[in-house]
């Protein structure tokens, strides 16, 4: 039997299969067609195939066979209904001096060849600019170093230690934490040097995001402004040494929250939203294990279904139309699928052990 990881690359690929399938045959399927096939699949595979007689795997094959219909049709709709990217233009040296603001813009990077030059552009009135690249394969770190970027070659190991020994590297008394897929606006660029410069108090800052799918921005949900600490003094903020979602640390006085944000281009689309979902699950469930948690079937699913209508209705996904649906639909499958990878590896683990 397949694994829950292996099922969902297969879902991935599949979908994508299909929803350009739909798009050249010229195929119009409305929104309730599309919810009503994955209700279809999910309530065949679990009450005709018979998947419920085999517990909560079973439940987890008829759920992926409804979830794969779902993305088949996200990446339809996605397609069918073009979205004009954001513009985010860069700021000129007549507004933010090139290099005039002492401050190390930390960037870490894996294969982002296709996204670092616009990041960098954004950053460059900051007095350093370090990129930390995990062994890119593309030519991340070639354009990072022709567009003046100082470049530092670290093999990703733990999320928090990684990002820690990079902030280490910075030279400058304040350090902006950016990932490659974040752009910095001209004013958000105004306003950190006026910060900076003008010794506003504080050892450290939050910084609201605009997150995007694609080039859509997802305004409700709690995707909007999701502020993070992303300016601080060199030395007063880490994180602790996890492989997911680390916990953060901050010593000294915490300043006010900045008005601009980021535009944060969280995932290019549908696709890269469900292969980075299937990354972190595993990564969960295996945090899960190695720090002996016990988690039921009931908790598990309480979380799931509590994620999914905080995100929706609590949050106001549901303004956000089909968009906000998926927002919550994969909020509820991140705590499901951790789950399902962690119970697998569980079984696993006690086959392997038992005589």
């Amino acid at each position: 039997m397949q694994t829950i990881e292996v099922a969902i690359a297969e879902i991935d690929r599949q979908s994508t299969h299909a929803a350009t399938l739909w798009i050249e045959q010229g195929r119009r399927v409305p929104l309730l067609l599309g919810l009503w096939r994955s209700v279809g699949y999910s309530w065949q595979s679990y009450v005709v195939a018979g998947e419920c007689l085999r517990g909560f795997r079973g439940f987890m094959r008829a759920y992926l066979d409804g979830l794969g219909q779902l993305i088949t049709y996200a990446k339809y709709w996605e397609r069918r209904t073009p979205h004009a990217a954001p513009s985010v233009p860069t700021v000129t040296t007549a507004r933010v001096p090139a290099r005039s603001v002492p401050l190390s813009v930390v960037i870490i990077t894996k294969n982002e060849e296709a996204r670092i030059a616009e990041c960098l552009a954004s950053v460059m009135w900051a007095a350093e600019v370090v990129v930390v690249d995990d062994h890119s394969t593309d030519r991340t770190r070639d354009v990072a170093a022709h567009d003046g970027a100082r470049v530092l070659l670290r093999t990703m190991d733990i999320e928090g230690r990684h990002r820690n020994w990079a902030y280490a590297q910075a030279t400058q008394p304040w350090v902006l934490s950016l990932d490659a897929d974040e752009r910095v606006t001209p004013a958000l660029a105004e306003e950190i040097a006026a910060v900076i410069q003008n010794g506003d108090a504080g050892d450290g800052f939050d910084v609201p995001r605009r997150n995007y799918i694609g080039t859509r921005w997802v305004q409700h949900g709690g995707w909007y402004p999701a502020e993070q600490l992303k300016l601080f003094r060199h030395g007063a903020f880490h994180y602790e040494e996890m492989e997911i979602h680390p916990k953060s640390h901050f010593e000294g006085r915490h300043g006010r929250t900045l008005q601009y944000p980021l535009e944060h281009f969280s995932y290019r689309d549908f696709g890269d939203f469900l292969a980075k979902l299937n990354r972190q699950t595993t990564l969960e469930a295996q945090k899960w294990l190695r720090e002996g948690r016990r988690v039921s079937v009931g908790k598990a699913a309480w979380r799931a279904l509590d994620r999914g209508l905080r995100t929706y209705c609590g949050k106001g996904g549901y303004r956000d139309g089909f968009l906000g649906l998926m927002v919550a639909t994969l909020a509820t499958c991140y705590q499901l699928v951790s789950f399902a990878k962690y119970h697998e590896a569980k079984r696993q683990t006690a086959g392997s052990t038992s005589p």
